[in-house]
């Protein structure tokens, strides 16, 4: 490789001209060579950046026309007229189609936005109670299972679903276990929307704690008493409670 680089510059680099014979476009007699010395002074002309007004466009225009196709060799400015227009006709077309485009893309847009369908058999949400339920039953760290359950991105509003689902898991263990606890105040510190979630299933669960089994009741008292003892839910919640006096 190197014995190439030296055969090359021994030839003056004749294979590798430094303008290309397609861009040598003015000849040696025509040529100006412009010197532009460092250390001499050189003429600022700052009107050159001040626009002044021709009244001789056309004309000087007509000439600087006849100056460039005497120097690219043109038989007429025909072509380039001709391909200007119809680049700008192109340009028209393309934007018509573009337009037509856009109004297509904006009307299938709605056409999707009316087209909402509602699933009524809640399939979606039996499918998350599963995996919520199948990733506590398969989890044997605290940690992981609440990052698990936390990586389902649940949708907003859903969160109770998964509260709901540790409750219920947990009420029908024929024992109480702390990993339930343990995992619900772990989801609390990680997402604080589950704070009042686990309220409101704590709201719901007093509503029909007569109708649970004793096994279950005592599940459920022992989960949201870790919870409450734990400062993970508000002891607001237990305004519900209230005493009568026998009167009988």
């Amino acid at each position: 490789m190197i014995e190439v680089l030296f055969t090359v510059q021994q030839d003056q680099f004749k294979a590798y001209p430094s303008i290309p014979t397609g861009l040598d476009l003015v000849n040696e007699n025509d040529q100006y060579t412009h010197m532009t010395p460092l250390d001499d002074e050189c003429e600022v002309e700052p009107m050159l950046d001040v626009f002044t007004f021709d009244e001789h466009y056309e004309k000087n225009e007509r000439k600087y026309k006849q100056i460039r196709k005497t120097i690219l060799n043109e038989t007429s400015d025909d072509k380039y007229e001709s391909s200007e227009n119809s680049s700008s006709s192109d340009n028209e077309d393309d934007q018509k189609k573009n337009d037509v485009n856009e109004e297509q893309t904006f009307d299938d847009e709605e056409k999707e936005k009316k087209e909402i369908i509602i699933d009524q058999t809640e399939t979606n949400l039996v499918t998350l109670r599963e995996t919520i339920c199948l990733t506590i039953e398969l989890s044997v760290d605290v940690k992981k299972c609440a990052h698990e359950l936390l990586q389902m991105n649940v949708h907003p509003g859903l969160e109770i679903e998964v509260c709901q689902m540790i409750l219920d898991t947990c009420a029908q263990k024929p024992e109480y276990e702390c990993f339930f606890g343990l995992l619900s105040e772990h989801c609390c510190s990680l997402r604080k929307e589950y704070i009042k979630s686990f309220e409101k299933v704590f709201r719901d669960q007093y509503k029909i704690a007569h109708r649970l089994e004793s096994f279950q009741l005592r599940n459920i008292a022992k989960f949201f008493g870790h919870l409450l003892c734990m400062d993970v839910i508000s002891w607001k919640v237990c305004n519900l409670f209230f005493s009568t006096q026998d009167t009988g």
